[in-house]
């Protein structure tokens, strides 16, 4: 794995076990065992196998180390820091103590060592980062790293015990979520949380609100809407380059490579994923692409991928299941070929209702839609248990037509007609 850090708050006095536990960790990860720390100031000891993929040093006495991305702030900065995001984070932290990271805009991992104070912050952004922060503590003391597998070879102990916790919600939901993992005695950050190292203390510093004051006027909502998604589009190509966007000709994708099209003087690389034996929405994405005139790379499978699926839940390490996944890991395999940096759609299901889950929930909320609940509760009460797969599915046809590529099912890549068939009882 690149760019794994390993972090100990040291409490034990017994340093030569410490040593050696750090040792096997070095070991485990190919690395000299005399090879100097990213950070050695008691009690706070920082690992790194690539030193250089951080946003990391010293400001005065407080020491910064960044993962992920940070695309401006929240509040008035100096003008010379305006180059200097160390010197920003700094500046903020000096400002506004803990709650600091409110005011930072983006989707990153934080670590803050207050050398004066002697406390140590660890901080995930409300804003899902490209890494999660795990911690576990023990004799020695509190480890922290953005991978399992670093905690785990410096002490195996702490993988003794499943958390129930954990457990259930990745039978219940089939992903795990923090503060929770599938060890007991390991725990993830939240995101818009940190946690107080020294007290083990975890605190949520940045909850999601609803504004009370929303925009009433839907075209000043959608004029709105498209500026921010504009804004925010344009500052993360002009920091990150060479991107690639993955395209599936749904909503979200789709607005992404419109957008950035117009962001761009040069023609935007998108990718597709598809199959050969289904009906996938690879046929949408590539209409989007040859409209728009993007660089196209699409890739069909056969089938034979599924001998790389225990690779990527290796790489995941919390158990989790998404039947996309493959599709995911894929796609970014793709990407990686192609570019730098990846702007995808994902999470905006919500906005756009272009799952069955919340087009159910409009249409539930409509009046019309309120009729025919009453007519579906009369049903299921009177419908033979053997014959509700069937009813379901007739039940969603009736409400978005048999081929509708906004459905779960459609996203699925396969048509509503496809699934019926497979979930049709024998008879």
């Amino acid at each position: 794995m690149k760019n794994m850090i390993f972090g100990l708050w040291a409490t034990s006095d017994d340093s030569t076990s410490t040593k050696k536990r750090i040792e096997q960790l070095q070991k485990a990860w190919g690395m000299p065992t005399d090879t100097p720390a990213l950070l050695d100031s008691a009690p706070l000891t920082i690992l790194s196998n690539n030193p250089e993929g951080f946003l990391q040093g010293w400001v005065g006495e407080n020491y910064f180390l960044c993962f992920g991305n940070i695309y401006d702030f929240m509040v008035p900065v100096p003008a010379e820091l305006n180059d200097n995001k160390l010197g920003m984070l700094a500046f903020l932290y000096n400002m506004y103590g803990d709650d600091f990271a409110c005011h930072v805009n983006g989707a990153f991992s934080l670590l803050v060592f207050d050398s004066g104070k002697q406390h140590l912050r660890l901080i995930q952004s409300r804003n899902p980062s490209s890494m999660p922060f795990y911690w576990a503590s023990g004799e020695w003391g509190i480890c922290f790293s953005n991978y399992m597998r670093a905690q785990l070879a410096f002490a195996p102990e702490i993988a003794t015990k499943t958390d129930p916790e954990g457990f259930y919600q990745l039978l219940y939901r089939t992903n795990i979520i923090a503060p929770c993992t599938f060890y007991d005695q390991i725990s993830q950050i939240p995101h818009g949380s940190l946690l107080q190292v020294e007290t083990e203390t975890l605190v949520e510093y940045d909850p999601w609100q609803i504004p009370t004051d929303r925009i009433s006027d839907e075209a000043a909502a959608l004029e709105e809407f498209e500026n921010l998604l504009s804004g925010a589009m344009g500052r993360f190509m002009s920091d990150t380059g060479e991107q690639v966007f993955l395209l599936s000709g749904g909503y979200d994708s789709s607005v992404n490579v419109a957008l950035g099209s117009k962001l761009s003087d040069e023609k935007l690389t998108t990718i597709g994923i598809g199959a050969k034996k289904y009906n996938t929405d690879s046929a949408y994405a590539c209409m989007v692409a040859d409209h728009v005139g993007t660089d196209h790379k699409e890739y069909l499978f056969d089938g034979e991928e599924i001998e790389k699926l225990p690779g990527y839940v290796c790489s995941l390490e919390t158990p989790y299941f998404e039947p996309g996944m493959l599709l995911t890991c894929t796609a970014f395999e793709l990407a990686r070929a192609n570019g730098k940096s990846v702007i995808g759609g994902e999470g905006t299901d919500q906005i756009f209702g272009s799952c069955a889950a919340f087009a159910y929930a409009r249409y539930a909320a409509s009046t019309p839609g309120r009729r025919m609940l009453k007519k579906i509760l009369h049903d299921l009460a009177h419908t033979p248990l053997t014959s509700k797969n069937v009813f379901l599915s007739r039940l969603e046809n009736r409400f978005f037509g048999p081929d509708n590529i906004n459905s779960w099912c459609g996203a699925m890549g396969f048509r509503d007609s496809d699934i019926r068939e497979v979930a049709r009882p024998n008879t």
